[in-house]
């Protein structure tokens, strides 16, 4: 009873720990803002530069314009000043509202306001990046990277290959899958190299499998452990919560070996006769596997993988070491469009992190609208579905009665009519109505360029080690036959 117990634990441990990576996916060069890539200048570097040239501002100006570019040039005095559209019964006329200023600054600055924020209309961000590059400032970008999931493809076919050189069986391959669970949920290169460096130190082992003196022979073999460390150190070099996740999805490789072991036990108690490997592992070279066939596989993947890494567009484009808070998308609504309903459920979705969002603005406009026809003292609920009445009096069988005529109100019609402005204006609130559905702001750290230099000297070095560990096996192989 013990025993069975025990084993639906490791069991339902081992489901958890291979799905688990499910639940934090992550994709490292994911852009910010649907529809828009933000571009990020260091302010030093920007007010350096209008010293140097005094065209420069001018020029910036310009090609911000020829591209429609979303920014905020905080030098010019009359920029400063933001208008906002304000729909009534005949129409939408234009008013300028202090708190807009407020509202469209956030958008524009990080949170330690040492870096300019400007938003790139994805189509023309190709272009845009050719020609900001002209005027010789370092700028960065949340850019997507162009080949997403090409570290987990890479795995996989690697994967594929070990398993049909080595004829590897399927108790094996179901060993291996909380790895490729892994590759999918963390689209990091290094961690996708981290498990193509495990696969290899299995696929060295795996001769070794339920032979006697099998640990010994292992220890004795520099590859296996040399490439099995390696597969754990390299996730930290990511981050902890990717390398926590990799020791997890480890984790349940181990527990899923322990389990067919268990299994085999069971079964070799039923049955008579049972499969049993009669060398000892020290008459079997584990370390043959890694021949020339499978290490030059390894070498094209990492070499792949090296080149996908250099052609994303996340990489590419470096402003140098940068740690930012930049404004993104947090939490949207269930709720589909900009509605009464969907902008109630804003209210709800807000948290303590939560920053100016779409609502505000929708409130901003509805106060300018709404406040000329409120009695002094009196406030706005602010609340969707809100009326304005205005007072008329009226006389009826010689009595004067007090009508209350609803002049404007906090509906659908009213939402619709500012998001039909919004999406013509050049404000930040455009970039907020481009999202589709209304979603609560908060600020989101962004390492790219840390995360992405680190990880590419450390792929690049990693794929040489390979190489020269691939020529070393060629030269030795080129002797024994020599010989």
């Amino acid at each position: 009873m013990k025993k069975n117990i025990l084993f639906v634990t490791v069991l339902i441990s081992a489901v958890i720990f291979s799905i688990l990576p499910l639940f934090f996916r992550v994709n490292p060069s994911a852009q910010l803002w649907k529809s828009y890539k933000t571009i990020f200048i260091r302010t030093s570097d920007f007010e350096q530069k209008e010293k140097e040239s005094s065209i420069f501002s001018e020029n910036f100006k310009q090609l911000n314009n020829k591209y429609k570019i979303l920014y905020k040039d905080f030098s010019d005095s009359i920029t400063k000043k933001t208008s906002v559209y304000v729909p009534d019964k005949e129409g939408v006329y234009l008013i300028h509202s202090p708190d807009a200023d407020k509202l469209e600054n956030f958008f524009f600055r990080d949170r330690s306001k040492k870096w300019i924020l400007l938003y790139v209309p994805e189509g023309y961000y190709r272009d845009y990046i050719k020609e900001i590059s002209l005027l010789d400032i370092p700028f960065g970008s949340d850019a997507a990277a162009k080949f997403p999931y090409a570290s987990f493809f890479v795995t996989v076919i690697f994967a594929v290959i070990l398993i049909i050189i080595g004829k590897i069986s399927l108790k094996h391959v179901v060993c291996i899958i909380p790895l490729i669970i892994f590759s999918f949920s963390c689209l990091y290169y290094i961690c996708s190299a981290a498990v193509m460096f495990i696969l290899l130190s299995f696929f060295t082992a795996e001769t070794c499998w339920k032979r006697k003196k099998a640990l010994k022979v292992l220890f004795k073999t520099p590859t296996f452990y040399v490439f099995f460390a390696l597969g754990i150190i390299l996730p930290f070099f990511s981050n902890i919560r990717n390398a926590m996740l990799f020791l997890c999805s480890l984790t349940a490789v181990f527990l899923i070996t322990g389990i067919f072991m268990q299994i085999e036990l069971a079964l070799e108690k039923n049955y008579f006769f049972f499969f049993k490997r009669m060398l000892p592992a020290t008459l079997i070279k584990s370390s043959s596997r890694l021949n020339k066939t499978t290490l030059l596989t390894a070498d094209i993947c990492y070499i792949v993988m090296l080149l996908f890494f250099i052609l994303s567009s996340g990489f590419v484009r470096m402003v140098g070491i940068y740690d930012l808070d930049l404004p993104a998308p947090d939490r949207f609504t269930v709720t589909k469009g900009f509605s009464e309903v969907s902008l109630t459920e804003i209210k709800r979705l807000r948290s303590d992190k939560s920053q100016t969002d779409i609502l505000d603005f929708f409130n901003n406009s509805w106060i300018n609208c709404a406040s000329p026809y409120v009695k002094n003292g009196s406030k706005l609920t602010l609340e969707p579905g809100e009326k304005v009445f205005y007072p008329q009096f009226a006389e009826k069988d010689g009595k004067i009665f007090l009508l209350n005529d609803v002049i404007m109100q906090y509906d659908d019609d009213f939402i619709e009519k500012c998001v039909s402005d919004f999406s013509n204006g050049k404000s930040a609130v455009k970039l907020l109505v481009a999202q589709k559905n209304p979603c609560t702001i908060s600020y989101m750290r962004l390492k790219s360029s840390e995360v992405n230099s680190k990880s590419f000297i450390l792929l690049f070095i990693v794929t040489l080690v390979l190489l020269f560990y691939t020529v070393i096996v060629c030269i030795q192989a080129r002797k024994g036959k020599s010989k």
